[in-house]
């Protein structure tokens, strides 16, 4: 699966909220625990999400302007999530453990993640989800519309994994 990111570092959060929440559609909110593994240039990661465990694998590069991502997420049961758990600590090392609370909205193909980061802080995340690699230039076109929309260019980017940050 493909992605187009950008992720930026927010400063007044009630402003850009409000914007956000009158020009796409709130989709809940989530708690998640993602655990981050030592694997180099390339991430994976697991996440829990209340009853939901997942594995994510990904690659993508640090930068901070938009970029592409590719990604793999594999759904997995919680007696089973566990023992991948101790599995990647044992053969990979557990890098870092990422708790964060995430207000998420959708607007067309592309996902607003609105981050309360546990030691980092507040941070926007827009994914543009690219199901179709021959429209791909309309993916990016609508993600370049998000960011105008939401006055995105005004705010710090951020290059890395919030896993790099804290």
């Amino acid at each position: 699966m493909k992605n187009i990111e950008l992720k930026v570092k927010i400063d007044n959060l009630d402003s850009l909220s409000n914007i956000i929440k009158s020009q796409s559609s709130f989709q809940g909110t989530l708690f998640q625990k993602d655990t981050y593994y030592l694997l180099g240039k390339n991430r994976l990661k697991t996440r829990e999400e209340g009853d939901e465990f997942e594995i994510i694998y990904y690659q993508r590069e640090d930068k901070e302007s938009s970029t592409d991502s590719k990604y793999f997420l594999y759904q997995i049961n919680k007696i089973f999530f566990f023992f991948v758990k101790l599995f990647l600590n044992l053969f990979f090392g557990k890098k870092k453990v990422v708790e964060k609370r995430r207000d998420l909205y959708l607007y067309k193909n592309t996902r607003i993640h609105i981050d309360k980061v546990k030691k980092l802080g507040d941070f926007l995340e827009l994914e543009t989800v690219v199901n179709d690699k021959e429209k791909y230039d309309e993916y990016k076109k609508e993600h370049s519309e998000v960011i105008k929309k939401f006055n995105l260019n005004k705010f710090e980017k951020v290059a890395h994994s919030y896993s790099d940050l804290i």
